[in-house]
């Protein structure tokens, strides 16, 4: 049977595929519209921030490493990628800090668009900081290669791409946050085919695939990429040839250029504009990308082509599910995906097929039965197909989501064959109807139709959607957009969830969903929780209670708040004087001084002590302690007299003046040498006011001077008087004085 493309088929059913391309080209636009009001964490788009922007700038190389004995052939391609953001992107190799590098190639074939072959991925290391990708600015490279700058390019040839030492499991990729463990663990592999692009031989060599067209396709996935939500632009594709030359031996080439910043499934419809795109955005993940080719066989045959590519969805998928009439038949239903290899963990089991009155599904393992099951993972296409006898128009495609998560599945619109109306608001009216009144193959009622809003693009009327605030928003897009928070990220706006305590933290966020607040003394455990809500270092009173720590500082195992010996071990806490001391610290045992007073500091309390001021005890044991024995090292003292402390008060004279005072210790009758010195006395006999020790004329006075010759009459030279002339002296003296009694009377 010869299978016709809707655009060049100008039969009857011609006319409808060409109003499908034109509606669904509407649709297209529609849910582009619609992921610009994703946030990075769902829509990755370039941020206004400085942040890397990692994207493949050229696939610059191909290479053919040979074909196994089976027919399997090994290639690699070679990448330059560009850093098209604003700020640096780190490549720091023996670290989980720099890009992971998955290749692919694709086969278009009889309308068929399929994945044939992937590697491991390539662990990228020193960036070289190139200019392949420099705007007007320049690169702003990095000279130690740990970081692409802004503007930077880096390559790696397709040898260094396929040397496979340095490629580790996609298993460990997580896509949409850029994480994966490091350094990566691998078996050994084979040598030719090992970890590289490994294709089946009935899939590329030329004799069985005559009129292909294949694409590579390289993407890159870096953890700081991803934080700056712009993971979405990170693969690119290009064309190329794989052909046998003269002599037979396989050869590949680039053909074109490259096409940046879109997976290689974009080539599907570049290269046919029949096929209908679709972008699905899985809330708080990644995005899977549809396209869908529904083409005329002739005879009311119609085939249905679905290529489903999962460009980033960490939750992967483990389900496709078409709705079809109850009354339609089907047939050639199938299934294709791209074989694992080189002991990659994921099972390679074909999905299964499972027909039902509404639709028709395929399905793997899921996530409870088997984590490592042949799920679409990420950077991998898997194809669903079949044959229908009624002709397409606007469908809903739904996918399960394999991962646990807080939705199951995922829908929006593409085209499908024709079924029974799906009416969820129950007015009569087919759900893409109330949507859009040109919904493809509905009679839509021009008087009714186009009146429901699809805000999230998934092909159910916003009205039949969960929506507890009642803000107009389906709750799954209300938190995607940011209108409404979502901290426990399961798509239910969080002004719907239980907030026991009031504090705008719902209970699943809220630490302590029963406190306000939470945490008072931010030790970890929520007030209700804590017995010492405002003692950071005890949620017990214990013994000691409530901001007093219950430390053991002896480890008695008495705490210090009531240990009779904090610093002294004493399991017993005997204390004999009941002071509230225990005997074992307690300076004195026999009498209760709580005080502990000992202000000799000698370990004898003052209560114990003979001599509480004095250490030692009574040093002189003269039997009087300080401070009535002012002289506590002297035996024979307790004052310090006159003498003071060691000295004895000594008075040999008897004079009332100890000897350690008087100048005169054997005179009685001096205490002060004074001018004559202790044996003489200090005696002025003749009242001249010089004492006789230093007087020339003691009993005379040294001031007369009758010859007025400065010098006393006393010591001057008395001439020798014999008898005679004394006696005649006498007599004129007596002469004289009877001269003068007379004189008077």
């Amino acid at each position: 049977m010869r299978s016709r493309a809707c655009y060049v088929n100008w039969s009857a059913r011609g006319a409808i595929c060409l109003l499908i391309v034109a509606a669904l080209v509407g649709i297209i636009q529609t849910a582009e519209v619609h992921a610009e009001f994703f946030p990075s964490e769902t829509a990755p788009h370039l941020s206004t921030s400085v942040a890397p922007d990692i994207i493949v700038g050229d696939i610059h190389e191909v290479l053919f490493f040979g074909a196994a004995a089976d027919g399997r052939g090994a290639f690699s391609i070679g990448t330059t990628s560009c850093n098209i953001g604003t700020g640096s992107a780190n490549w720091i190799w023996n670290t989980p800090d720099h890009p992971v590098i998955a290749q692919n190639f694709y086969r278009l074939h009889q309308s068929r668009f399929e994945q044939v072959g992937l590697s491991w991925v390539k662990h990228g290391f020193f960036a070289k900081s190139q200019n392949y990708c420099s705007g007007p600015g320049g690169c702003f490279g990095d000279a130690s290669g740990t970081r692409l700058g802004p503007g930077c390019s880096d390559p790696y040839s397709a040898s260094l791409n396929g040397q496979q030492g340095n490629l580790g499991p996609r298993s460990d990729i997580n896509a949409f946050t850029g994480e994966y463990p490091f350094p990566f663990n691998a078996q050994q592999s084979n040598a030719l085919l090992g970890r590289r692009i490994v294709v089946e031989s009935q899939d590329y060599t030329p004799e069985q695939n005559v009129g292909a067209m294949y694409f590579a396709e390289s993407q890159y996935v870096t953890k700081d990429d991803a934080d700056a939500g712009a993971q979405r632009n990170n693969a690119s594709y290009r064309p190329i040839d794989i052909f046998r030359s003269p002599n037979n031996a396989l050869g590949v080439a680039l053909l074109g250029e490259t096409i940046q910043t879109q997976p290689a499934i974009r080539a599907w419809h570049a290269m046919d504009p029949s096929v209908v795109e679709t972008d699905i955005e899985v809330p708080g993940d990644g995005m899977f990308i549809l396209a869908a080719k529904a083409t005329d066989l002739g005879g009311g045959q119609w085939a249905y082509e679905y290529a489903l590519h999962n460009l980033y969805v960490h939750r992967s998928a483990d389900q496709f599910s078409i709705p079809v009439d109850s009354a339609s038949t089907l047939s050639g239903v199938g299934f294709h995906d791209v074989n694992y290899h080189s002991g990659e963990l994921y099972a390679g089991t074909d999905w299964t097929a499972v027909p039902s009155a509404e639709a028709i599904s395929w399905t793997t393992d899921s996530f409870s039965i088997n984590p490592n099951a042949n799920a679409l993972r990420w950077g991998t296409l898997y194809n669903f197909r079949f044959v229908s006898d009624t002709p397409p128009m606007a469908s809903r495609v739904t996918i399960g989501l394999f991962r646990p998560g807080p939705i199951d599945s995922v829908s929006a619109i593409t085209i499908g064959p024709a079924r029974a109306i799906i009416d969820c608001n129950v007015n009569g009216a087919d759900d893409l109807c109330d949507i859009d009144c040109t919904s493809v193959g509905l009679a839509c009622d021009p008087m009714t139709c186009g009146t429901s809003s699809d805000v999230n693009a998934n092909a159910v009327p916003d009205e039949c959607e969960t929506d507890c605030n009642n803000n107009g928003v389906p709750d799954t897009y209300d938190v995607v957009i940011a209108a409404s928070s979502d901290c426990n990220r399961n798509l239910i706006p969080d002004i719907c969830e239980p907030d026991t305590d009031g504090d705008r933290q719902i209970n699943d966020c809220d630490p302590c969903p029963l406190d306000m607040p939470d945490d008072s003394d931010g030790d970890g455990v929520c007030d209700s929780n804590d017995g010492c809500p405002l003692d950071a270092g005890k949620v017990d009173p214990e013994v000691c209670g409530c901001g007093m720590p219950d430390t053991d500082s002896d480890l008695d195992g008495w705490p210090d708040c009531v240990d009779n010996c904090v610093d002294t071990l004493n399991p017993d806490q005997v204390d004999s004087d009941g002071d509230i001391i225990g005997d074992s610290c307690d300076n004195c045992v026999s009498l209760s001084n709580a005080s502990q007073a000992d202000t000799d500091g000698d370990g004898v309390g003052d209560a114990c002590d003979p001599c509480p001021m004095e250490n030692p005890d009574d040093v002189d044991q003269d039997g009087v302690c300080f401070p009535e024995d002012q002289c506590p090292d002297d035996t024979l003292k307790v004052l310090p007299g006159f003498c003071g402390c060691g000295q004895p008060e000594t008075d040999s004279d008897a004079d009332g003046w100890p000897n350690c005072v008087d100048e005169c210790p054997t005179n009685p009758n001096k205490s002060v040498a004074g001018i004559c010195g202790c044996s003489s006395p200090d005696a002025d006999s003749d009242g001249d006011s010089i004492t006789d020790c230093q007087d020339l004329c003691p009993s005379v006075s040294d001031l007369i001077d009758l010859d007025n010759n400065s010098v006393p009459d006393c010591v001057q030279q008395i001439p020798t008087v014999s008898a005679w002339g004394l006696v005649v002296l006498a007599l004129i003296l007596l002469t004289v004085g009877k001269v003068y009694r007379l004189d008077r009377a």
